[in-house]
């Protein structure tokens, strides 16, 4: 039988396993203070050494572990890796026994268990921050009760019943304000989304064309400036200048919008031979800039005449019905080494300004 495979740790976000690290410290802190008060209370008399004895190691121990766990990368597969519920209910329960031995002196460490509490609801969404009030009351509800049957002249029932109703009313109103954050954390938490996914859709307006949808020439700068770097380690590119022939000649035959349909069409058309990894922009006008990225020129030729043969074939059905038919010629430059981007823009413009001197639609290598 094969074995389930194991469930990997998720990636680490620096920030959050900070904010996991804070938790846990503050746990140490907590457990920390809390000794130092039940030592206190030792000192003073009214608890046992041998039951703070036992509790501190053991809370200490839990508290510890848990940092050592996320150090080390033990819980990082889990939901929460700082076991956030688990502390707050360890740190409770913790609490409550320690009212159970503090004596007389008991209600000095009931705001440990409001500041237990205090801390869920600033990290925990309202379902868990109110299970953990109703965990806390009814423990607190069975060890009271106890206490009062076990010890009725230190536990007296009517002292023991207000303290509950005490926390009932502090507790619910943790739960409430709980409720509250994480309604606030939940709405902040999407419009942080949403101001995400707005700057995304800036930043793509801001590289695309509007007419055509395809990258504009701030983009392809960026592009080609990328590519630049690519090429310092080998990754060869090239890059095409590609001007529709006759363009002014559609415009004032048949008007701008008609302009703009072909234009838009070449680009559609253009994307359904292009490979994966060729990108084409709109460089200005009718112009519009490829780059082709192989280490082969002869490569790069076969895109760029595999585009110009296409483009010939095809033709522009017009809102009228009629169709046109147009051509492109194209200026291919391979990139050389140690060759600026400029430079290659130039070499592929000059053999643009050759391919239309030579007749047009057409291919010039330079």
């Amino acid at each position: 039988m094969t074995a389930a495979p194991r469930r990997e740790a998720p990636p680490l976000d620096p920030a959050r396993l900070l904010i996991w690290q804070r938790q846990v410290t503050a746990s140490l802190v907590w457990v920390g203070a809390g000794i130092v008060i039940m030592v206190g209370i030792c000192l003073l008399g009214d608890a046992s050494w041998l039951a703070v004895a036992i509790w501190a190691p053991l809370s200490f121990a839990m508290s510890l572990y848990t940092k050592v766990a996320l150090a080390r990368g033990w819980t990082l597969g889990c939901r929460d890796p700082a076991l956030t519920v688990q502390q707050i209910a360890f740190s409770c329960a913790s609490t409550i026994a320690c009212y159970a031995i503090a004596g007389s002196l008991r209600a000095v460490v009931l705001p440990m268990l409001s500041l237990a509490l205090l801390f869920s609801i600033f990290a925990l969404p309202t379902r868990k921050v109110r299970a953990l009030v109703v965990y806390t009351l009814a423990m607190f509800a069975a060890v009271a009760s106890v206490m009062s049957w076990w010890q009725p002249e230190r536990h007296p029932w009517k002292e023991e019943l207000l303290t509950f109703f005490v926390l009932l009313v502090v507790l619910s109103a943790f739960s409430i304000l709980g409720g509250r954050l994480s309604n606030l954390r939940a709405e902040l938490g999407r419009q942080k989304i949403e101001l995400q996914q707005a700057l995304a859709r800036i930043a793509e307006i801001a590289h695309r064309d509007d007419l055509t949808g395809l990258f504009n020439r701030r983009r392809m700068g960026e592009l080609l400036d990328a590519q630049q770097v690519n090429a310092a380690r080998g990754e060869g590119f090239a890059v095409a200048i590609v001007d529709l022939d006759k363009f002014k000649s559609i415009n004032d035959t048949y008007g701008h919008a008609v302009g703009d349909i072909v234009l838009k069409q070449f680009a559609e058309r253009a994307k359904t031979v292009l490979r994966e990894g060729d990108v084409l922009a709109r460089w200005g006008g009718e112009e519009f800039l490829l780059l082709i990225t192989t280490n082969e020129p002869a490569t790069a030729l076969a895109v760029a005449e595999r585009l110009r043969q296409h483009i010939a074939s095809t033709s522009v059905v017009l809102p009228d019905g009629n169709a046109i038919r147009y051509t492109v010629s194209i200026g291919l430059a391979p990139h050389h080494a140690d060759e600026s981007t400029p430079s290659i823009i130039e070499r592929a413009d000059s053999a643009l300004y050759r391919a239309k001197s030579s007749g047009r639609d057409r291919v010039e290598c330079s």
